[in-house]
């Protein structure tokens, strides 16, 4: 058995109305769909909350799906839910073939003609980067940039007198260094040369 119901804002007293064979179901699909919304009713669903909206049962014990598809079109036009509502298309089985959703290339688009002009104001010049040498690029001939320069050439260890070990730095010059905290509690490093 089919039912209709009705989700009916709060805030503005904007309505959505559909169609289902089981209401609760129904209602946790709605909630997982408005964690991306692309239509009116998920975003006003992700924006308000459930609590935000009232829901109800507007008819019950419909037989077949297509009085219950006939049924949702008739409380639509008589809520106007699809112009002052939430509704998307004057119901029956979601978005029509051939028609697009509400907010299809609305959503931060620029008009063709903008496009053409910003293209047309392009021609000619050069990107600002084309040329240029980028400082952080690797240097070593692979993609990428480098996390930080150079400045030893290599690592080993180093025996501490106590008979542990630590890593020893050899810089570009020649001299040896390890990098030790500056306290216990300090995440700050110091380097200290040794021989």
């Amino acid at each position: 058995m089919y039912s209709i119901y009705r989700f009916t804002n709060k805030h503005n007293n904007k309505k959505y109305v559909g169609c289902t064979v089981n209401l609760n179901d129904r209602v946790s699909a709605h909630l997982r769909n408005s964690r991306h919304a692309k239509t009116k009713f998920e975003v006003a669903l992700k924006e308000f909350g459930v609590g935000g909206f009232v829901i109800d049962v507007i008819e019950t014990n419909i037989v077949n799906e297509t009085a219950a598809l006939d049924r949702e079109k008739h409380y639509i036009k008589l809520y106007n839910s699809q112009t002052n509502g939430y509704n998307s298309t004057p119901g029956g089985k979601g978005i029509p073939k051939g028609t697009s959703p509400w907010n299809k290339g609305t959503a931060g688009a620029y008009s063709q003609e903008y496009r053409d002009k910003l293209s047309r104001a392009k021609i000619g010049k050069s990107s600002h980067r084309k040329g240029k040498h980028n400082p952080n690029a690797a240097s070593n001939g692979k993609h990428g940039a480098i996390k930080m320069k150079s400045v030893s050439t290599g690592r080993t260890r180093y025996y501490k007198p106590d008979g542990t070990w630590t890593w020893c730095y050899v810089r570009r010059d020649g001299t040896k260094y390890v990098r030790e905290k500056a306290t216990s509690t300090s995440k700050m490093w110091k380097e200290k040369e040794v021989t």
